[in-house]
């Protein structure tokens, strides 16, 4: 996934990314952790993103982006998200809240990761 937010950094020799946007950041983790209290079952986990091992993190971040993606483009599946913070926009610009999200086409694509990796 991409995002007109992100700005790549160098630290201690590590590469990361962070986001240059403290609004766009809250929206990110309040998707995040909507689609973490949703998807708790599928994971096997009731703990927060970052206690979760970082396979189940990554199938929680992916499958709740591409899953928001096939949300929004409701007639095909999403195969890649372009722009991260645009999309969590739209889907506010939609529904309002992430608590008013279908959020069944979400878990699917998270637990299809998983079968995905097998």
């Amino acid at each position: 996934a991409g995002c007109s937010k992100a700005v790549r950094l160098t630290r201690q020799y590590r590469r990361t990314v962070e986001c240059s946007d403290p609004r766009a950041y809250a929206t990110c983790a309040a998707w995040l952790d909507c689609v973490r209290r949703a998807s708790s079952f599928a994971l096997g986990s009731h703990q927060s993103p970052s206690a979760l091992p970082r396979r189940a993190a990554a199938r929680l971040q992916g499958g709740g982006l591409l899953g928001m993606g096939d949300v929004l483009e409701e007639h095909q599946r999403c195969s890649r998200v372009q722009d991260v913070s645009d999309l969590l926009q739209r889907a506010l610009d939609r529904y309002g809240s992430f608590d008013n999200v279908p959020l069944q086409p979400v878990i699917r694509r998270i637990s299809e990761l998983d079968t995905d990796e097998r």
